[in-house]
């Protein structure tokens, strides 16, 4: 008599209960951690952006805005980006948002300049908040003093 090889019918579904539960336990871990990641790279984003205008500025010693691209209440930096000349508004970097994420500012300001010392110019500071809109996590916050110098925390949405 030959002897049978395989699997039997009860190990098949112990396989099959196991990668359910592994499934079921890990996708919603994989979601945070990929809100996680793009409230971060947006964050990052936007902090190099003021370190490159503020750069700028004090390279060519003219002033360098940084405007948001389609502002919208509670939401002002959620269209992205752009940081031009002020003297005659060539563009020198777009960046856009991912449509999941929002960055609000928390006075509202929808643009900020920077004067050839690299400084804000008006005597200001603003706060934004980058959240994620479709999963409940903690996002960070961006605080823009008024020399210009960016701190980058954890923040509550």
């Amino acid at each position: 008599m030959k002897k049978q090889t395989g699997f039997t019918l009860i190990e098949l579904m112990i396989v099959v209960t196991l990668l359910g539960l592994t499934l079921v336990l890990g996708v919603p871990s994989f979601k945070n951690s990929m809100a996680r990641n793009q409230i971060a790279v947006q964050s990052h984003a936007f902090v190099a952006a003021v370190m490159m205008a503020r750069t700028e500025a004090v390279k060519r010693s003219e002033t360098i805005n940084v405007i948001a691209i389609a502002p919208v209440d509670n939401n002002e930096w959620g269209g992205g980006w752009k940081i031009e000349r002020a003297a005659n508004q060539e563009v020198l970097s777009v960046h856009n948002v991912s449509p999941n994420v929002s960055v609000n500012s928390s006075d509202g300001y929808q643009q900020y300049q920077f004067n050839s010392r690299g400084m804000l110019s008006g005597n200001f500071t603003d706060t934004l908040v980058v959240c994620h809109k479709t999963v409940s996590i903690a996002g960070r916050k961006i605080q823009i003093g008024t020399t210009g110098r960016v701190v980058l925390s954890p923040g509550s949405c």
